[in-house]
């Protein structure tokens, strides 16, 4: 019951979709005018707001970045309102408010329309970072006692898998079912398992599902995971490594050769008391009949 129990703990997750949002009172603003923005689910404690047009798809030249301003938020990610002037971007619309944690790794963002601001198709740069951020970590599962002996002993290793995908673009982005598989450096791999569809993530979201997965015996050494998925562009991946040791195995197999070395040790010290034991010049009796055949040699004399 143990066991079973045990291995429950890491059935599949169902995926969780969270993230950092914004949201602006109104949708139509003027240049010049006051614009509250409500802020929130940010891990981090101070953020920047802009006014971008071209939907801010080229970062921060495409944001009046003179006319920004940091802001620092309520604690455990509570919403904080913020007022901002509305100033004019650098490039025409569509425009929103980019609201940005200091190094960009959480985003956020709010839909406006500037009126009388020119609007234009958007541009992408292809200079920019890849916005689709895909990490893998796998960590051993609890599976009880017998499931502790048995990798212990170079058995079979439950492992929790934990895919996350980050959009940390200002635009929507559609991701495609990801699939991962793990295995040793330079062989082929040990076991395949399938995440969930991420679907679409809005700005700044993140998209994280746990999922079980079995290394099959012999279990040893280092293990290579590695996670795929695609989106309207190229295919990425992901890679993170393991190092399970089988101690318990380790351990008998130390025992095993300290009592080897330990038996053939006594054969060969028992092996030398016989020699030693058999040998004419450790007899004794030998000595005395000699010393007699010199006697009666002596009185004969």
């Amino acid at each position: 019951m143990l066991v079973a129990v045990a291995w429950g703990a890491v059935a599949n997750a169902a995926p969780i979709v969270n993230g950092p949002t914004a949201t602006a009172e109104r949708h139509d603003v003027e240049l010049g005018s006051d614009l509250r923005v409500t802020v929130q689910g940010f891990q981090s404690q101070k953020v920047t707001l802009a006014i971008c047009g071209n939907e801010a798809r080229r970062g921060s030249g495409d944001c009046n970045m003179t006319s920004s301003m940091a802001e620092g938020l309520a604690p455990d990610g509570m919403p904080t309102v913020i007022t901002m002037r509305v100033a004019a971007p650098p490039t025409p619309c569509p425009c929103l408010v980019r609201v940005s944690s200091g190094l960009d790794e959480e985003v956020a963002v709010a839909p406006i329309r500037i009126i009388g601001h020119p609007i234009a198709p958007v541009v992408d740069s292809p200079n920019l970072n890849d916005p689709f951020v895909l990490t893998i970590r796998a960590e051993p599962a609890s599976s009880g006692a017998m499931g502790w002996v048995r990798s212990s002993l170079g058995g079979p290793v439950p492992y929790r898998v934990t895919a996350t995908v980050r959009n940390r673009s200002t635009v929507p982005l559609d991701v495609a079912r990801l699939a991962g598989a793990a295995g040793r450096s330079g062989g082929g791999d040990l076991v395949s398992f399938t995440f969930g569809t991420p679907g679409t993530l809005q700005p700044g979201q993140t998209w994280t599902q746990i999922v079980a997965a079995t290394l099959p015996a012999p279990s040893f050494g280092t293990m290579k995971w590695h996670v795929s998925a695609t989106t309207t562009g190229a295919p990425v991946t992901a890679t993170s490594t393991t190092d399970h040791r089988p101690w318990l195995l380790i351990v008998i197999a130390m025992i095993l050769v300290i009592d080897l070395t330990w038996l053939v040790m006594r054969f060969l010290v028992r092996r030398h008391a016989r020699r030693t034991s058999t040998s004419p010049l450790s007899d004794p009796t030998h000595d005395d009949g000699v010393a007699a055949e010199h006697g009666v040699a002596d009185l004969a004399a």
